[in-house]
């Protein structure tokens, strides 16, 4: 079954060129009904999905306290993903990293696969990048 209705009424085309053309305007007819479908299914979940990145990026407040503190800086996802240096604090970049993670936006394997790119642009170990 097709989104057209070529051929369900009176008017069909006879000539070879005019079942040609209706042909290909069927199949450009049906690829753009099957993509504004699709575009109007994905709306709902795109909705979803940023509420839940608004929620995550949040999920801390305005003020920062011990507890929350300690699980950015030495969580069990911290620690799992190897973003905090130190118990103590969690600098910029690690949070961003965090929230990226959290937020389904970053993968851990692509932290690890950027890691192994730096590592091996860092010849002497230093932890930065220099010439």
């Amino acid at each position: 079954m097709t989104v057209t209705t070529v051929g369900l009424g009176d008017v069909v085309p006879t000539t070879s060129a005019g079942r040609l053309y209706v042909s290909a305007l069927s199949l450009v007819g049906s690829v753009m009904a099957t993509r504004t479908i699709a575009a109007a299914a994905v709306l709902p979940l795109e909705a979803a999905r940023e509420a839940a990145r608004a929620e995550q990026r949040s999920a801390y407040g305005q003020v920062l306290d011990a507890q929350t503190l300690a699980e950015l800086s030495a969580g069990t996802l911290v620690k799992a993903l190897g973003l905090s240096s130190d118990d103590t604090c969690i600098t910029r970049d690690e949070f961003t990293l965090l929230l990226l993670v959290r937020q389904g936006l970053v993968a851990a394997s692509d932290l690890e696969a950027c890691r192994e790119k730096f590592d091996a642009l860092d010849l002497d170990q230093s932890g930065s990048l220099h010439i």
